[in-house]
Order: C-alpha cells, then structure tokens, then sequence
C-alpha cells in the first residue's frame, strides 16, 4: 500500500514509525515548512521532518497546502491512502479525494468530543478522567468524518500535563493505525458521527496562559498549568509590569484576597488559594517561590495582573 503521510510535532512521529516499520511503502512525508526557533532565530525543520530524514523518507514541506502546484507534486506520488496526524493546515477536498482508499485522520480525542486543534488541552481542562484516540475518514467539515476506528479509554493522571499525555496518546495510535489500515483493507464501513454530540477546542493563544485570579478557582488554574505545559504556561505580572511564569503549584486553605500576593507566597483566587512552590521569574531561571520572595519582598501584599 503507497502511503502518502501528513504530520508536524512529535506526537505524530510514533504513526509514521508505526507504517515504516511494518514495511508500508511510505512515498512522501509532508510537515509544515521550517520554522525560526530559539533566541537567536535559528531555522530548524520540525519533529516529523527530522525523523523521516533520518529513514531517508522523500518529504514535502510547502507553505499552503491548497496551491496547485502542491496538489500536482502529491498527485504524482499516486497515493493508495492518505494519513494525517497534527499536519497543521487543512487539506483541500480534491486532495483528500486523490487516493483510492481515501483519506483518514489520527485524531486525540473520542468524536464528536473535542473536534479541533487542540483536543490534548482541552481534556485536561474539562478535568476528565479519560481520554482516546479516533480515527476518521476525512471530510471538509472539522473533524466530522465518520468513526472508522478508536482506541480504548486512556487514563488522564492528576500528574498528565499535555506533553505527558500527548505521549501516551501518540504511542497507543501506533498500534490503532495498524489495526484501522487493516480494517480499510477488509473494507469495514465508517460510522456516521452523531453531530448533535460535537463539542469544540480551537487553536491554544499565548494569551490563554495568563491567570485570572478573581474568574479561576484553584482547580481551574491547576489543570491550566497541565494543559499548557510545555507551552503557553500559565503566568501573571507583578506590579513592576514582568512577567512570572507559574512552575508548580498547589492548593492552599489560607483565606486571601484574590491576585493578592501573601507571605509564604500564598495568593487568593475565586473559591480558595493557592501557594506557589516554583517559578520563573521573566529573564531568570527557575526557582523557588520562598527563594523569589526572600529577593523581593517588597512585592508582598501586591496585586497580581
């Protein structure tokens, strides 16, 4: 079978592996161009084109996915299927139409729950205790194709944060995928998504990070700190305008105002309080809260933003 794959970070390399090592004649890799990364602005090609290098995989990395130049190179390839996981564009209709089995996406989350870009995230701020992995025949509505396969349930620990989960998640469609390639070859019928069901999870901002201490309980901002480790992170700003980065954190029962920084680095949010354990100052590294405070204890009794 001529597999053609779409995928970008991490989490989508364990797939590929999967497909490569099982003898899939994998014909092209397609990621998100090079990106800019670090201080000093280095050009570096994501987790999925280093990978497929490195097994010497032809990739494909164009700016817009629906150009028609791009469709034209894809359609040389010939392709008996298309997979996608975490590619980071939307695929045109002609092009999920292009191979003969069709088109199908590895999506992190039990459809029609969590259709969109950031299902990882979104499971880990709805405080569930599970999640799973779908895969779907792909169609130009988000993430509504039909069912053809999922896993079973995945157990969120109070320790997952998204990376940590996204691992597991990425690790158990390896398996999902091998299995649902054989179910498209005994020509096994997708299931229809109930619509009525769907709910949505959109694209994680940077701005998404920042606590706000009179909206958010204790229990909010501590899957928030999971949800978006490794990135945004959860912070607020100190009353001198710089930005502290939330590390780890845990309840308190100290009663106080909420945003309101307290001795032993106790600040008050909606319904309780929580205690900062570590965190990173902006432009320093991380430390402890009690080692942030002994520096500067002329932010105690000050107002968070």
């Amino acid at each position: 079978m001529n597999v053609i794959y779409f995928g970008t970070p991490d989490w989508a390399i364990s797939p590929l592996e999967g497909l490569v090592s099982e003898g899939f004649q994998v014909s092209m890799v397609v990621t998100q161009p090079d990106r800019f990364t670090g201080r000093k602005k280095v050009l570096t090609p994501c987790a999925v084109k280093s990978f497929a290098l490195e097994k010497n995989l032809s990739v494909f990395s164009p700016n817009k996915i629906r150009d028609l130049d791009v469709l034209n190179q894809i359609k040389q390839k010939n392709p008996d299927i298309i997979i996608v996981c975490a590619y980071g564009q939307i695929l045109p209709q002609n092009l999920l139409d292009l191979p003969s089995f069709g088109s199908f996406n590895i999506h992190f989350s039990f459809l029609p729950k969590f259709r969109g870009a950031s299902p990882v995230q979104a499971s880990i701020l709805a405080g569930d205790l599970t999640t799973g992995i779908s895969i779907q025949k792909m169609v130009m509505k988000l993430d509504a194709g039909p069912i053809l396969s999922e896993s079973k349930p995945i157990q969120i620990l109070e320790s997952d944060t998204s990376r940590t989960l996204g691992e597991k998640l990425s690790v158990n469609s390896k398996v999902l995928l091998l299995e649902s390639i054989e179910q498209i070859l005994a020509n096994k019928k997708p299931i229809e998504q109930d619509d009525s069901k769907a709910t949505f999870c959109g694209l994680i901002k940077k701005e998404m990070g920042k606590v706000n201490w009179t909206e958010e309980t204790p229990e909010l901002i501590s899957r928030k700190l999971r949800a978006y480790d490794p990135w945004p992170g959860i912070y607020s700003y100190v009353s001198d305008g710089k930005r502290i980065n939330f590390i780890e954190l845990e309840f308190s029962s100290r009663q106080s105002r909420e945003g309101i920084i307290q001795e032993d680095f106790i600040i008050g949010c909606r319904d309780g309080s929580v205690k900062v354990k570590k965190i990173k100052p902006e432009g320093k590294n991380i430390m402890s809260g009690e080692e942030f405070l002994r520096g500067r204890p002329h932010l105690i009794n000050t107002q968070l933003t």
